[in-house]
């Protein structure tokens, strides 16, 4: 689930085809938070990060993009100098503390620093 909330833009600055399609975006986030395997919607994508880099607000972060995700999105939106909106995962206290759990919630209360699930 992710925020909604666009947490920067970012631009294509690298593509690379091996398989599938491996692009490098620049951002001005902290590359301290970016963890490996994050997901990140990117332009409304959700892609997953292979790898990070950079520093403090001149971050990177790559991520692998199938041929299936090319075929049924924008075309020319996978170009290296494209811009992208970038939106983090929702993280409640609850995920960062405990492991996944198979199942499925049937909804979640947000409160000030805690989720409760239902």
């Amino acid at each position: 689930m992710f925020t909604g909330i666009v947490t920067a833009i970012g631009t294509i600055s690298n593509v690379e085809q091996r398989g599938d399609m491996r692009l490098r975006v620049a951002a001005p986030l902290d590359p301290a938070r970016i963890d490996i395997g994050a997901s990140i919607a990117c332009s409304g994508v959700c892609l997953t990060v292979v790898d990070r880099g950079g520093e403090a607000g001149k971050a990177w972060f790559d991520v692998d993009v199938s041929a299936e995700t090319i075929l049924r999105t924008r075309r020319g939106m996978w170009e290296e100098g494209s811009s992208m909106r970038l939106r983090r995962r929702y993280l409640c206290a609850r995920d960062r503390a405990e492991p996944p759990r198979v199942g499925a919630y049937r909804r979640a209360a947000r409160h000030s620093k805690w989720c409760q699930l239902r």
